[in-house]
């Protein structure tokens, strides 16, 4: 089962069509007041780099676009417009950190028994004290150690700048946890680190999720759509989109355009984040 899952995703992934490409589905739930901005981490990896700052200044020249959620984390000044004053604020952070934030799991199921999850700080100043903290209450979690004890502190080696700490991750629920290392003496923070607890996939979502994908496939392989604009196209798919929420395969309001890449997003039945961009050639 977890085989045909991941090749089943891989599949809506990489969904395309000649007219009308790129149709995709990646992993999300449904999420909560809480979940935390990670402005900068614009590729959803958990860190921010030049990785980030390339995929925005991709984004700027038109070279390639970003989605809805991306364009949200690139916003580093908060104003609602992403511009090239983002990118620079963006280079600004990626160039001035003194302390940066990993974990070794990103992603843990309900179902998982091991929930034991491993922070590792990289911090670039010497002699000083490293903490841990919940980033949606501001509470200290426990002190990071340099001190190469691997079985109490989850630490590899001793005074390698590399500060450590290791505990159980609560995985009853759906959830996203987010911590950040603090330097105490300075009052420097690290970016977010962030870990999601999901409920896996049943054989029932993925049958509902093809049966949305087959109708969204029927729709753009008719001949009178393909002759379309863009704009009608969208209306045309925005009302199957409607049919599917009646239907209960798609959540209700979670339908979105974004007009800039001419992407369409909605969420499946069971939370997970589908999205078509629209070009005609």
């Amino acid at each position: 089962m977890k085989k045909f899952i991941s090749k089943f995703l891989c599949f809506v992934m990489c969904i395309s069509f000649c007219t009308f490409p790129e149709v995709h589905a990646a992993e999300s739930y449904e999420e909560t007041e809480q979940d935390l901005v990670m402005y900068g981490d614009i590729n959803d990896s958990g860190r921010v780099n030049i990785h980030d700052y390339n995929y925005l200044k991709k984004h700027l020249v038109k070279e390639s676009f970003l989605d809805s959620s991306s364009l949200k984390r690139a916003d580093m000044n908060k104003d609602g417009i992403v511009n090239v004053f983002d990118l620079v604020m963006l280079k600004r952070k990626i160039s001035n950190t003194n302390i940066y934030l990993d974990c070794d799991t990103k992603k843990i199921s309900t179902d998982k028994e091991e929930t034991t999850v491993y922070f590792y700080a990289d911090v670039y100043l010497e002699n000083v004290t490293v903490s841990l903290y919940d980033a949606l209450t501001d509470e200290l979690v426990m002190e990071m150690l340099d001190d190469g004890k691997y079985s109490v502190s989850g630490d590899d080696l001793p005074s390698d700048g590399i500060y450590s700490c290791r505990f159980e991750i609560d995985n009853s629920e759906e959830k996203t946890f987010y911590y950040y290392a603090k330097i105490e003496e300075t009052g420097e923070t690290s970016d977010y680190s962030k870990i999601k607890v999901y409920k896996p996939l049943t054989s029932q979502d993925l049958e509902d999720m093809n049966t949305v994908n087959n109708e969204i496939n029927s729709l753009f392989q008719n001949e009178q759509f393909t002759t379309l604009s863009i704009d009608e196209q969208r209306a045309e798919l925005e009302t199957l989109l409607d049919k599917l929420i009646e239907d209960g395969l798609v959540q209700k309001d979670s339908v979105s355009y974004n007009a800039s890449s001419k992407m369409l997003s909605y969420k499946y039945k069971c939370g997970i984040m589908g999205s078509i961009t629209l070009t005609k050639k």
